[in-house]
């Protein structure tokens, strides 16, 4: 229920609160918007954790298109398997999304920092698992049948990853600008479908355009529309 996920985003926001002092002991390094930290083959030294700013996980196809997979915002690991396994290769690219900056994790130090802090180890898996969920989200907005579904459920999707409350309990705010390229990107349909299905979401309600990318959408529509309660 989007309900839920709004109050979910609530108890996220609380786990970071508790991880808060565990990740600003480790080092930190800045990456510039739009700047590669990590690609394909590459064995990362490092664990990589969002203190500010979101890092975006994609491939690119044989058509040499860019696929985005899902993001990494505040205190979730990258990759999101270092942990468990840090001498694998890695399969995605990860890009500075926006401006960056990482606490970076390294082999021997922060799995002993995390052993000596099991309440805060607790609080990263919950944050990770947080992220899972995101994903299957993710999975069930692009098995969507028709465009427009496929728009209500990447909505769906943003309210629990990028979005904040607004004075009406109704309308929640997306962080991020996104355009109609990026939608139509992300959902594997052209930009004008995407275009005309945002108009007519907006028509019906469900959205605001409230500036260039920036959305306000209405939770209780959208439920409405996705079938949930």
């Amino acid at each position: 229920m989007l309900v839920f996920w709004l109050f979910a985003s609530l108890d996220y926001n609380q786990n970071m609160l508790r991880l808060d002092p565990i990740i600003k002991q480790l080092p930190t390094k800045s990456f510039e918007k739009g700047e590669i930290i990590l690609k394909p083959g590459d064995i990362p030294k490092n664990g990589y954790i969002p203190i500010t700013g979101v890092i975006a996980t994609y491939s690119i196809d044989h058509h040499g298109i860019e696929r985005r997979i899902i993001s990494a915002k505040e205190y979730e690991l990258v990759p999101n398997n270092w942990l468990i396994s840090p001498g694998v290769p890695v399969d995605y690219y990860y890009r500075a999304y926006t401006d960056v900056v990482c606490g970076l994790a390294d082999r021997r130090g922060f799995p002993k920092l995390l052993m000596d802090n099991p309440e805060a180890l607790y609080e990263l898996l919950l944050v990770q698992d947080n992220r899972m969920q995101a994903a299957k989200y993710r999975i069930e907005t692009l098995i969507q049948p028709r465009a427009i579904d496929k728009l209500l459920y990447m909505f769906r999707y943003i309210i629990q990853r990028v979005s904040i409350p607004t004075d009406n309990k109704k309308w929640v705010q997306t962080i991020f600008p996104l355009t109609q390229a990026e939608f139509a990107d992300a959902l594997g349909i052209t930009r004008e479908t995407a275009a005309k299905d945002l108009s007519q979401l907006e028509k019906d309600g469900v959205i605001k355009s409230k500036s260039k990318g920036i959305y306000l959408i209405n939770t209780n529509k959208l439920s409405q529309r996705t079938g949930e309660k």
